[in-house]
């Protein structure tokens, strides 16, 4: 399987896509093995000649992975999709956060939901984490809630126990049809446990289930091992992932270079599974660095909100 090791570097703008890659994307747009080597085979043909004469590249890695990991799996037939520009993360309704043991899925849960806040949409955001006892939604509550984020908890008794203790306002919570909720759930299947108690109330209702993936974390530096803990994940929680999200970090030493591998890493991965790349994560402190405009997805710009007690938590604004 693809490791992050293999991951092809991003070509330049100016240099013609190799066929394999072509093969690669094109490969899960349909079953059909024959079609897709004949169409890779003529984007190869005529991104060769355009690249010869005006010394331009007519495809750029991210569009390939855009057609194909985006949009050609999950294209509404009839519906023609233009070139990506000024992406917005598109979530609504009920967002499960679920992630390996270290992925940062509490750091991602907490910066969508400011993200989407500040976007004004009113959110409400679950802390479902019984696994890890330090960094937890619950430790942020205070920032979450003077911008208006509603943080559902237990009651203040039980605040520091790791318990399946599952709040009535979950439920409600729910229950209504508006806004944006976010399941905050803990790390693996252990702590995934704890939305197979829900799976009866989300049954009918509109839920994404998100992934989050890093692949400088063990067990998820390759494609294989995040596809094992995506298993043992739906297994646990009688759910299944309905998307990716990208967060490749190495905390304090990330590079612009990280942010790269890790989205082709994201993008690969959602490929392989057949879901939706909804979005990757790049630390703010960045945000003058990467470009953008190499992703085919959105990038939520990440302010740490869940540092060790020696360190300050990111000013929000």
């Amino acid at each position: 399987m693809l490791g992050i090791t293999k991951t092809a570097p991003m070509p330049h703008p100016h240099a013609s896509i190799p066929i394999d890659m072509i093969l690669f994307r094109l490969k899960r747009v349909t079953d059909n093995p024959i079609r897709n080597v004949i169409l890779a085979t003529i984007l190869f043909g005529v991104d060769t000649l355009i690249n010869r004469k005006y010394k331009t590249s007519l495809f750029e890695g991210r569009e390939i992975i855009d057609f194909v990991c985006r949009r050609g799996v999950h294209r509404e037939p009839g519906k023609r999709e233009g070139r990506i520009r000024g992406m917005n993360i598109d979530l609504n309704g009920i967002v499960v956060v679920t992630g390996n043991y270290g992925s940062g899925k509490t750091e991602v849960s907490v910066n969508l939901a400011l993200e989407r806040r500040a976007k004004g949409i009113d959110v409400r955001l679950a802390d479902l984490d019984l696994v890890n006892p330090y960094f937890r939604t619950r430790e942020a509550r205070h920032q979450l809630r003077r911008h208006g984020i509603e943080v559902i908890l237990p009651r203040e008794q039980y605040m520091a126990a790791d318990l399946p203790i599952l709040v009535r306002e979950v439920a409600g919570a729910l229950r209504e049809q508006s806004g944006l909720v976010i399941l905050d759930a803990g790390g693996d299947d252990a702590g995934a446990t704890v939305l197979a108690s829900l799976a009866d109330r989300l049954r009918d209702l509109p839920v994404n289930m998100l992934q989050v993936v890093n692949p400088f974390r063990p067990f998820t530096e390759s494609i294989a091992g995040c596809i094992a803990i995506k298993k043992q994940i739906e297994a646990a929680s009688k759910m299944k992932m309905t998307g990716v999200v990208g967060n490749a970090n190495l905390i304090d030493e990330t590079l612009p270079e990280h942010i790269y591998d890790g989205y082709e890493f994201a993008a690969a991965f959602a490929c392989e599974c057949h879901l939706k790349l909804e979005f990757i994560t790049a630390p703010d402190s960045l945000a003058a660095e990467v470009e953008t405009g190499r992703m085919a997805c959105p990038v939520l710009n990440i302010k740490r909100q869940l540092v060790p007690p020696w360190k300050a938590a990111a000013a929000l604004t």
